[in-house]
């Protein structure tokens, strides 16, 4: 079994404090999710990249956003989302995904050789290659790890096991705004859908 690693959506504008981030979330625990993000994700992450590069396996990123400036092209959640967070502060939850800050962050940063798909959908097979890509590389099994979980990474995840790949979501390499979105959402996942485990663990299996 070939693996791959899909890094899904750690980008500067999500990772990092802003008001139309904070707005959006403020339903959620903006005070769990940072440290969450920069104490346990991040350097997971880390781990991870580590061990697929040193693997030689496949490695992707996904980044979100909107292809006009405006948002008008994203599905309407997100143009709804965005309609909100503009109301409230003035600022695009979403951002336009030329936007500097949609990059992903630096602390993770791909390699000239690792693919970045940039998607307009919350889903990432929905709008790039990615299943074509992993097929013509010959991976059977995809590790799926970022933000959020109960979002765009279980999105990307449930879209992969309908294409027919074996999936794990790495728990301790994902966070949500909500701490109990994140738990409900993996055990739907792992009921269902494939598998989810920790990082040391996905690491264990490579070798």
């Amino acid at each position: 079994m070939k693996s791959a690693l899909v890094i899904v959506d750690v980008q500067t504008c999500f990772t990092t404090p802003n008001e139309a981030y904070d707005e959006a979330i403020v339903a959620g625990e903006p005070d769990v999710f940072f440290p969450r993000v920069n104490d346990l994700v991040i350097p997971k992450l880390q781990t991870l990249l580590a061990a697929y590069r040193s693997a030689q396996l496949p490695i992707y990123f996904t980044e979100m956003g909107s292809l006009r400036a405006d948002g008008s092209d994203l599905p309407s959640a997100l143009r709804q989302a965005n309609k909100i967070s503009i109301e409230a502060t003035g600022n695009a939850v979403i951002p336009a995904l030329d936007e500097p800050d949609s990059r992903t962050d630096a602390r993770i940063a791909p390699r000239d050789d690792e693919i970045v798909f940039r998607k307009t959908t919350t889903g990432t097979l929905a709008s790039t290659p990615l299943a074509q890509n992993l097929r013509a590389l010959g991976c059977d099994h995809v590790s799926v790890a970022g933000i959020v979980t109960d979002c765009c990474v279980a999105q990307t995840s449930r879209e992969l096991a309908d294409q027919d790949f074996s999936v794990t979501v790495i728990e301790d390499a994902c966070a949500s705004y909500n701490p109990a979105h994140h738990t409900a959402i993996l055990e739907i996942f792992q009921n269902f859908y494939g598998a989810v485990d920790s990082a040391d663990a996905v690491i264990a299996s490579l070798t």
